[in-house]
């Protein structure tokens, strides 16, 4: 099934300009910055003390539709029809969370590598990637 889910855009998103301090509005001596006086300082599309370290749409370009409200929808569908989840071995890593109440991990495994940093032993799991097409999908584009 293709859907509009994998097309590919070529125009960026034009981040919102902010002002640079309108993040931190404070003065020496614990005085808060009022709205007017902002209007004459300069507008920053980014942090300069945190900018981005990746621009994600020359290294993932699909990534942003992927992540699009409408195209989550469909992965959402697809992974609710998923009948079995594994629980997650490793319960060193999820057995309470950060109030201390006990979580309980679930996983649905599509690869496996072990050693996990030799790319060689990289292997798809047929049985489980058949269950989720469109994630699949997106994995091969």
């Amino acid at each position: 099934m293709t859907t509009a889910f994998w097309t590919r855009k070529k125009s960026r998103p034009i981040p919102k300009r902010i002002h640079l301090m309108r993040q931190f509005p404070v003065l020496e001596g614990g005085q808060e910055k009022d709205e007017d006086s902002f209007a004459d300082e300069p507008e920053m599309a980014v942090r300069m003390v945190a900018p981005l370290y990746l621009d994600q749409l020359v290294e993932s370009p699909t990534l942003l539709t992927f992540v699009s409200p409408d195209h989550l929808a469909i992965l959402q569908e697809e992974v609710k029809r998923i009948p079995q989840w594994m629980a997650w071995p490793e319960t060193q890593h999820s057995s309470s969370s950060e109030d201390g109440e006990s979580i309980f991990w679930t996983i649905f495994p599509l690869c496996h590598s072990f050693p996990a940093n030799i790319a060689s032993q990289f292997k798809w799991i047929s049985k489980t990637c058949s269950l989720v097409p469109e994630i699949m999908e997106y994995n091969a584009s």
